[in-house]
This record gives structure tokens, sequence and C-alpha cells, in this order.
């Protein structure tokens, strides 16, 4: 199933344009794999964040309970990244043993004030305690305050930055990430700036030094055989900033590999 999800307003302006994110993905997705998913969209409220989290976190627990039992992925297609905060909720209320995997050159674990928003939603999940902070997996971050990083570790979040990626071999980093989530109901939220800018340029906060995109496929067709793997999201990508479709070929081909 893919469910859309056009939502920006919780982007404080940094990232508008991304509500059309969605349709884009779709309409560039090979014809067999849209034969084979239903395509859904929650509908929300543009003029208010709170009601369209809610709206969120309301129809993703639906849609989570209904597909369950049937070992197929949900695709979740953002919008900014703050949908990811509804859905974990929902998410975590639906499995037994949830567990995050997030690729993102951001921590977004910023100060929040009230709903979450796509710097600081992991901040207000993890202080809301909606999931066990042993279940949580940060890969590829790159931009970050020391507040962030004093948060992640104060609460012991497992994360590897950009040089712990390149310390590593491929075959081994992969080796560690698919050893720490083999027990987890996995939900993967993948932020497209995880991506280097110079090969994904379409985002609100690009940032250098990220992924090539033969090193996310890499992890992503060695992921596709892990049979827990229940949801995905991907977020922050917005057609508005870039009109080459490099940044929205990347989204297709990791779709692709987890059909």
């Amino acid at each position: 199933m893919i469910v859309k999800i056009p939502f920006s307003n919780a982007s404080l302006n940094r990232n508008i344009g991304c509500e059309k994110a969605p349709d884009k993905i779709i309409d560039n997705l090979d014809e067999s794999i849209k034969k084979y998913k239903k395509i859904i969209e929650i509908k929300i409220d543009k003029n208010n964040i709170k009601e369209s989290q809610e709206e969120i976190y309301k129809k993703s627990k639906e849609i989570l309970n209904v597909n369950k039992n049937k070992n197929k992925k949900i695709v979740f297609l953002g919008g900014d990244h703050s949908i990811t905060y509804p859905i974990t909720k929902s998410f975590s209320e639906v499995y037994k043993n949830p567990g995050l995997l997030i690729f993102d050159a951001h921590p977004d674990c910023d100060f929040y004030i009230k709903e979450p928003t796509h710097e600081d939603w992991l901040r207000k999940l993890i202080d809301d305690k909606i999931i066990k902070t042993s279940n949580i997996l940060l890969i590829g971050i790159r931009d970050y305050g020391i507040n962030e990083i004093n948060f992640l570790k104060k609460n012991n979040i497992q994360y590897f930055n950009m040089n712990k990626f390149i310390e590593f071999n491929m075959i081994t980093f992969t080796d560690i990430i698919m050893e720490k989530i083999k027990d987890w109901d996995i939900y993967i939220s993948f932020d497209i700036d995880v991506i280097d800018p110079a090969f994904a340029p379409a985002t609100g906060c690009p940032s250098p030094g990220g992924f090539m995109p033969r090193e996310i496929f890499y992890i992503f067709n060695r992921l596709r055989y892990i049979k827990n793997i229940k949801a995905i999201d991907f977020v922050e990508y917005n057609p508005e900033k870039h009109k080459s479709n490099g940044t929205l070929n990347i989204i297709s081909n990791i779709i692709s590999i987890l059909k």
C-alpha cells in the first residue's frame, strides 16, 4: 500500500512545496509497482498542524492495523519529516516490539514548543516515551548542534554519523545495521537529505558530505531480505527546489528495491 500525506506546514517555512512530492513520486514509479499497490491519501488541514497530525495518527493506525497480518510493506509518502511523529505513535500501538531506523542528515532533536516540526519530531517522540530508546537507530547524520548530540547521548540513542560510515567498509556497516534491527518490528524513516546534495538537491535542508546513491541502494538491497520491515516513509523531497529528476529517481529506485 502507498499512503500519500501531502503535508508541509510543519517545515517552518523551510520546505514549502514538499507537499507536492507524493503525486510526483507516484507518477514516476514503474507501472508494474503501481499496478499491485493500493494508493490512498490521508486528508489533512493545511491550516491546522495539530488537527493534521491527529488525523495522520488516526488514519495511519487504521491502515497499519488492517495490514498487520498481511506481511506487506506500507509506503508513506510525505511531506515534511514531522509526519513521522504521528505515524510512529500509531506504529508503536500496533506492533509489539516497534523499532525506528532513521536515515537523515540531521538528528531532528531541536527544542520544541508545541506540535512536533521537522526539526524536533524525534526529540518529542523520545520525551513522550512513545518508543524505547534502545529501539532507535539514526544513520547518516552530519549537520547538528551540540544540544542535539548531548540529547542523543543522554538518552542512549545509537547513531552513526557519516564519519563512522567512512571508518567501516560498506559490508560491515550494513551488517551492523541489520544485526541491530533484526528483532524489531521495523519502521524506516528516510529523509532524502541523507543523500549528498550533489545527487539529491531537491530538498529544503541540503547538507554536503552525505551518502552516494549507490551506497544507499546497496544498503536497501540488503535490508529487503529482512522480513520484519513493516513500513517506510519518504520525507523532505521537494520538487520545487530542483527541476531535474535526480532526487526523484533515487526515491523511486528505493521503492522498487523494497517492492
